[in-house]
């Protein structure tokens, strides 16, 4: 076996490599291959000055690696019809996608049911319909045991019994393994092509590589185009599960509650997002496609061990902690404003009562009429 820097560089890492990540490649075994597994090219020939010389050549054959125009005719024929779908309106083959929710609320646990949703051919949240398709779930948060034990509650959650699921839900325990998605190669390459309908990254964070960040554009970029060389290889599709940034979620756009690089949202084909509803226990799901309409929104109810849609809750509500705050200091104001008016006064009255400015005393009298105040011949009366 030999050790090899730009096999590594070309294959696992997409670009060059630092002495400190090479070495890193080196004590996991990514830099080892048989003699003559691989072989590149030599460097390209440079003048004394490091120009590279470039060779031109006319010929097809000696540039196989150059993507070849492609008549839109030979397409349509080729491709009469779309990528069926992996989860009706949600996911189609080959595609890659995101599913993005606050830290501990219970990411895993969805997915988990959409897995086995996947597996049995059962529509995902009662809303989504699925064909039968093996899974194969990557899950570099949990241990083994806990695996073991959270894969059962959601299939008797589900009505399923083991037989139903045992065959057809694969799981890679990940955790301690120092496993990142450039490693990712030797999975796709230990597996059947086209045996897994779905396959599950959870989480993003810890397939990181180690010196990749995940607010940086360009790195995070090349983990997807990663994603998708693997994603044909392999012939599946592809969901990692992501957190959001750190404050409320209300007020920003679906695609910008990431956290991390904005290539995150706009890599995926697929970005579907949870966000806290005002309800306790209750989320919002919605998604943006490349490829077909939006997601949801859903409100989405988390009675352990399960997510399902809440019919009954208004999807408009999200949760907004400063919007709650103002609501409970203005409630406070209220009551004030009405024990200052235990007989009729002014604005000017008032403002001297409460100790407020103007301002303050219109905005929150204009909360109380015509309810609890009322105005007569110029003075408010509670």
């Amino acid at each position: 076996m030999n050790t090899d820097r730009t096999f590594v560089e070309r294959h696992y890492h997409g670009g060059p490599i630092t002495d400190e990540q090479y070495e890193f490649y080196c004590e996991h075994g990514y830099a080892m291959r048989e003699p003559g597994e691989d072989e590149f090219e030599p460097p390209p020939e440079t003048t004394s000055n490091g120009q590279q010389l470039q060779t031109v050549s006319s010929s097809p054959a000696t540039k196989p690696n150059i993507p070849q125009p492609i008549h839109i005719g030979d397409l349509m024929r080729d491709h009469p019809e779309r990528g069926a779908y992996v989860i009706q309106g949600v996911l189609r083959q080959g595609e890659v996608g995101n599913i993005i929710a606050p830290p501990k609320v219970g990411k895993s646990w969805l997915a988990y049911g959409l897995s086995l949703c996947k597996v049995k051919g059962l529509p995902w949240l009662g809303q989504y319909e699925c064909e039968p398709g093996k899974v194969l779930y990557l899950d570099n948060e949990l241990y083994p045991r806990e695996i073991a034990y959270r894969g059962p509650q959601v299939a008797r959650a589900l009505e399923l019994e083991p037989k139903d699921y045992r065959d057809q839900f694969d799981v890679i325990p990940l955790r301690g393994k120092r496993f990142d998605l450039y490693g990712l190669r030797r999975i796709v390459e230990s597996i059947t092509a086209g045996e897994y309908a779905l396959t599950i990254g959870d989480a993003w964070y810890r397939f990181l590589p180690r010196g990749v960040s995940e607010n940086e554009n360009a790195q995070a970029v090349e983990l997807f185009n990663g994603l998708d060389e693997y994603m044909l290889t392999a012939q599946t599709s592809w969901l990692g599960i992501h957190h959001t940034s750190k404050g409320s979620q209300a007020d920003k756009s679906v695609t910008d509650i990431g956290a991390g690089a904005g290539s995150l949202s706009r890599a995926p084909d697929t970005y579907i997002a949870l966000r806290p509803h005002q309800e306790d226990d209750a989320f919002v799901m919605e998604g943006r496609r490349r490829t077909d309409p939006s997601v949801g929104p859903v409100v989405l109810r988390w009675a352990f061990p399960l997510f399902t849609v809440a019919d009954d809750l208004d999807p408009s509500k999200l949760a907004n902690p400063q919007q709650k705050k103002r609501d409970e200091s203005d409630r406070a104001d209220q009551t004030a404003l009405l024990e200052a008016l235990d007989t009729p006064a002014s604005q000017t009255e008032l403002t001297n009562r409460t100790g407020w400015d103007h301002k303050k005393v219109k905005r929150i009298a204009g909360q109380l009429i015509p309810r609890f105040v009322e105005v007569v011949d110029g003075e408010f009366k509670g």
